[in-house]
């Protein structure tokens, strides 16, 4: 979703018979207060369905500082901790991760190491219509109604109380995507197998 048709949609809630660019006043004063509610929409969203990324360690590495080593990273969530040695993407087995950020890795990890983070949400400055708003589809067109329920608390709480309810219906729907393939290989952790 773009933030154009984020902001027309969040007009559309407001002003029912909205239907494009033409902006007077009040308009004007929703957008201005646009970009503060569709940051606090979109953390709210990211916290249901958290943005991924990954960061490669060099060769070698058996400590890191996840927080230095991406400027966006928001915290481990889901673990990944895969290794490139081998010719082929293994799972690392035996880290640890102290304090929320800073990864020890064990002796003999061979080759870089790539790890899975939920990353930071950008947030929204000055957002131009055709920049593309970084959250998955399905969390997204629930950012209007959100947008929506915090621009009209004072115009019409009960509307505004509707939205809210509709948006918190939507989060509680999103579901986390699956975490992806973490491993190909079944390991007997009690000994009953083999």
């Amino acid at each position: 979703m773009t933030w154009q048709e984020c902001r027309d949609t969040s007009l559309q809630k407001l002003f029912q018979c909205y239907n494009g660019p033409d902006e007077d006043e009040a308009t004007l004063r929703y957008l201005a207060a646009m970009p503060a509610a569709a940051n606090e929409g979109i953390a709210l969203l990211c916290a249901a369905r958290p943005l991924r990324g990954v960061a490669e360690l060099p060769e070698g590495t058996l400590e890191a500082d996840l927080g230095s080593l991406a400027a966006d990273y928001g915290g481990m969530g889901q673990p990944e901790v895969f290794c490139t040695g081998g010719g082929r993407l293994s799972r690392v087995e035996g880290w640890a991760l102290l304090g929320g950020r800073m990864l020890q890795l064990p002796q003999g990890v061979p080759g870089r190491v790539l790890v899975g983070y939920d990353r930071t949400p950008p947030r929204l400055k000055d957002p131009k219509p055709e920049d593309r708003l970084e959250l998955a589809e399905d969390a997204a067109v629930l950012l209007p109604l959100y947008i929506a329920s915090q621009l009209y608390k004072d115009e019409d709480l009960g509307l505004a109380t509707l939205y809210r309810n509709e948006f918190e219906l939507g989060l509680d729907r999103l579901t986390a995507p699956p975490p992806g393939v973490a491993g190909d290989r079944f390991v007997s952790t009690s000994g009953w197998c083999g």
